[in-house]
């Protein structure tokens, strides 16, 4: 399986999940190009997916493939699989964990607004988590390195982290917005199995303007969307649902 990044582009905490989920079969993240400034992150979905399934067909030049995603990873993984039918290849499982909900009022920001949106949501993590960093003004340098501090205590960033990898990482979450909001799900024709922790995002899945164009299945179970990939519950219902897919793929 091949599972891609939420909007904050990394994937190194959804291991937990997978190994509850005591899969069949190997499992690889998708970390977002940009995360250590080696490139330009991508500003669209079909760059990414393609970037992707580049590395994909690396280790797997065939099919059937079962792709993941998390949050917006899973519109990421929906495009890959949409890019494999339209090439002929198979697509045996596609998950979603908690779609994406759009603000598309975030359109209208430029993307310096949107890198303050994201350094003062990061001040927010700080402070809802008991640090008290008063009116830090994150727009600056101190204020950066400051907030990096803090990220870093908090276990949010590693310890050799300074304000340039912040800045890389903000660089990357601004990418992924633009992606999302401009992003139109095409047709399907692979089911798409979609767990979801809160009944509201069942209606953005299947009913809303932004729905998913394919056949779905919906698992819910009980969790929280921050930390899904701690939840057990969620473990189990993967794996049934991937013992499901492999039969029908081998059927």
């Amino acid at each position: 399986m091949f599972c891609v990044h939420p909007i904050n582009g990394e994937v190194g905490f959804m291991s937990d999940l997978f190994d509850m989920a005591e899969l069949d079969r190997p499992v690889f993240g998708l970390r977002a190009p940009g995360m250590d400034g080696e490139r330009e992150p991508f500003r669209t979905f079909s760059g990414l997916a393609d970037h992707y399934l580049h590395a994909v067909r690396s280790v797997q030049p065939e099919g059937p493939y079962y792709l993941a995603g998390y949050c917006l990873g899973g519109d990421v993984a929906y495009e890959m699989a949409a890019k494999l039918r339209a090439q002929g290849d198979r697509v045996s499982f596609v998950g979603v964990f908690d779609p994406a909900v759009r603000d598309y009022s975030a359109r209208d920001y430029d993307d310096n607004a949107l890198r303050q949106y994201r350094l003062n949501d990061l001040l927010d993590v700080c402070r809802e988590s008991g640090r008290d960093l008063g009116e830090l003004d994150v727009s600056t340098d101190t204020g950066k390195a400051e907030l990096v501090r803090t990220l870093r205590e908090l276990g949010r960033l590693r310890s050799s982290d300074q304000v340039r990898q912040l800045d890389w990482r903000v660089e990357v979450w601004v990418a992924n917005m633009r992606g999302m909001l401009a992003y139109a799900k095409p047709e399907l024709d692979v089911t798409v199995d979609i767990f979801v922790s809160d009944e509201d995002l069942v209606r953005v899945a299947v009913e809303s303007d932004d729905r998913f164009h394919a056949p779905v299945r919906v698992h819910n179970f009980s969790g929280d969307h921050d930390f899904l990939f701690e939840s057990r519950h969620l473990a189990s219902v993967l794996h049934d649902s991937m013992d499901d897919r492999t039969h029908d793929a081998k059927g």
